[in-house]
């Protein structure tokens, strides 16, 4: 930071002004199909992720709140919205195990609250992302609890709730993983498919940055939805994520116009 920047942000303080907060809230599931290399992936892109973010918010004088929960049998926090630091953020391995709990972490997820944020602050949308590779099995009247309470809930209304779903289509055409609870979920037009390890990084990262980029700068972005900025981004082989990721292309699946699976 130059002694220009300094100064301005010096005089922000001074005068009171709230400083823009981003939340950026990850449900896992960590069930036993996702025990291995998926996991292990998973693990990789999002402590990746996190750190691409952070580095954004960084440039855009954004403060970024982490939280994550991990569901299979029980729901709970890994992170709570914790304030993210370069020098002190770690990433704690998850473990894998257990039944696909996955109303359960949405109901985790709702005892997130705004009263948790110290401070002034300016709350920008939220970003929710959910990454599951399973179906539920919680009981259907518990899930539908749980997502009503999401919808409502006065965070994650207004966020930007997108879904991964890992895993590709069957032989009847169907996907290995709970399709319309993850539809139900997400409010982007989009849902995102992973059925390599490799997709699966590249979804988290380009996801996690391009959900980031309509939250904090929309002005720049221009889209209504995430579904829509990926297709204006489609052909943009070789740009980077960072340094280093490269952004994938988009693919529109004919008999299914929202849903993009990234090569």
């Amino acid at each position: 930071m130059n002694m220009m920047e300094k100064m301005s942000k010096n005089e922000e303080n001074m005068a009171g002004f709230a400083k823009r907060t981003l939340l950026l809230n990850f449900a896992i599931d960590v069930s036993g199909s996702m025990r291995g290399l998926k996991i292990s992936c998973a693990n990789s892109a999002l402590a990746h992720a996190v750190e691409i973010v952070g580095g954004f918010c960084e440039e855009q004088n954004v403060r970024l709140l982490v939280s994550v929960v991990k569901f299979s049998n029980q729901a709970e926090f890994v992170k709570r919205m914790e304030d993210y630091q370069v020098e002190t953020f770690r990433w704690e391995p998850l473990q894998a195990s257990g039944m696909t709990e996955m109303g359960k972490g949405f109901k985790e997820l709702c005892k997130l609250s705004k009263n948790e944020i110290d401070g002034q602050y300016r709350l920008l949308p939220p970003i929710d992302l959910l990454i599951s590779d399973g179906y539920s099995t919680s009981e259907e009247s518990e899930l539908d609890e749980a997502l009503e309470c999401l919808m409502g809930h006065p965070l994650h209304k207004k966020a930007i709730r997108v879904p991964i779903g890992i895993g590709g289509r069957t032989e009847d055409g169907t996907y290995s993983f709970d399709e319309s609870v993850l539809r139900r979920f997400g409010n982007q037009d989009v849902l995102l498919t992973a059925d390599s390890l490799e997709e699966l990084a590249k979804a988290i990262l380009w996801t996690s940055l391009s959900a980031s980029q309509m939250s904090v700068t929309p002005e720049q972005v221009e889209s209504k939805t995430l579904g829509e900025y990926l297709e204006k981004q489609k052909d943009l082989l070789g740009g980077a994520i960072g340094s280093a990721v490269m952004i994938p292309k988009a693919v529109v699946d004919e008999k299914d116009k929202i849903q993009k699976t990234f090569l």
